[in-house]
C-alpha cells in the first residue's frame, strides 16, 4: 500500500488517539472506582477480537468468490491494483470498528457481552442514531474564538455522555440472555414508548443535518438537546 499519503497516514492515528481518548473517558465516567492496569490485557484481547471480526459485507464476499488466477499480464497488473484497494478498504472497516471499539468495549466489560453482540448493537446504535457521523462534523468545525473552541469541547463530551447513556438505558431495559437475539427496533421499543417525541425530534434534526442543513456548532448544539432527557434516565438506572 505505498499510494497512501502522509496526510492520510497522520489521519489514520489522530483517529486512533481519539479512540484511546474515548476509551479511557469512558471507563472514568462508567465506574465508581477505576480498574487497575489489569483490565489492560483484557482491553487488547477484545480490540484484537474486534478488529478480526468477520465483515459480511458484498465486497468481501465477492473477494472471496473472485480468486481465479489471471489470465494475461495486464489482467495480473489489474488483480495486484484490486487487492491493493482491497487492503485499503480492509484498512478503513477496521478504522470504522475502531470508532465503535469505546462502546463494544463498554459494553464487554460492563454488561458481560461477547464482541460479535457488542459489536451488533453498537453498529445498530449507530446507525440509528448517527452519534459517530455527528461526532465527524463536530470535530470538522474550526472554532473562531476561545469560547467557540470550549463550547466545541463541551458538546464533544455530552456527545459521548449521550451515547453511552444510550446504550445503558437500552440494556436496562432487556436482560442480558435474550438481548442477544433481540434487533435493535426490539430493543428500542421501551425507550420509544415512553420517550417517543424526544427520540423524533432528534431524529428528525439528525435527517436534516444529513439532507445538506447548516452544520455548525449551534445546529449540532439543537440536535443534541433532544437527547437530554437520556441523563434523567440513567441516573435512575
Amino acid at each position: 500500500m505505498t499510494d497512501i499519503t502522509e496526510k492520510e497516514r497522520y489521519e489514520v492515528l489522530i483517529d486512533l488517539e481519539d479512540v484511546l481518548k474515548m476509551l479511557v473517558r469512558n471507563v472514568l465516567q462508567s465506574q465508581a472506582v477505576p480498574p487497575g492496569f489489569e483490565q489492560i490485557d483484557q482491553y487488547h484481547g477484545l480490540l484484537s477480537e474486534l478488529v478480526e471480526h468477520p465483515d459480511n459485507s458484498v465486497d468481501t464476499l465477492n473477494s472471496e468468490n473472485d480468486q481465479s488466477p489471471p489470465d494475461s499480464e495486464r489482467e495480473k497488473v489489474e488483480s495486484e491494483d484490486l487487492s491493493e484497494q482491497r487492503a485499503i478498504d480492509a484498512v478503513g472497516t477496521s478504522l470504522r470498528r475502531l470508532r465503535l471499539a469505546p462502546d463494544v468495549i463498554h459494553l464487554c466489560i460492563n454488561k458481560k457481552l461477547g464482541v460479535s453482540t457488542a459489536y451488533r448493537i453498537a453498529e445498530s446504535v449507530e446507525q440509528k442514531f448517527g452519534l459517530d457521523w455527528l461526532r465527524e462534523r463536530l470535530i470538522l468545525q474550526e472554532p473562531g474564538n476561545d469560547w467557540e473552541l470550549e463550547f466545541q469541547d463541551i458538546l464533544l463530551r455530552t456527545l459521548d455522555a449521550n451515547k453511552l447513556r444510550l446504550l445503558e438505558v437500552l440494556l436496562a431495559s432487556h436482560k442480558i440472555e435474550t438481548m442477544k437475539k433481540q434487533d435493535l427496533p426490539t430493543l428500542l421499543e421501551p425507550l420509544e414508548e415512553m420517550n417517543a417525541a424526544h427520540l423524533r425530534a432528534y431524529i428528525l434534526s439528525l435527517e436534516q443535518l444529513r439532507s445538506g442543513s447548516l452544520i455548525n456548532l449551534t445546529s449540532i448544539a439543537v440536535n443534541l438537546s433532544h437527547l437530554d432527557f437520556l441523563k434523567n434516565i440513567s441516573s435512575k438506572i
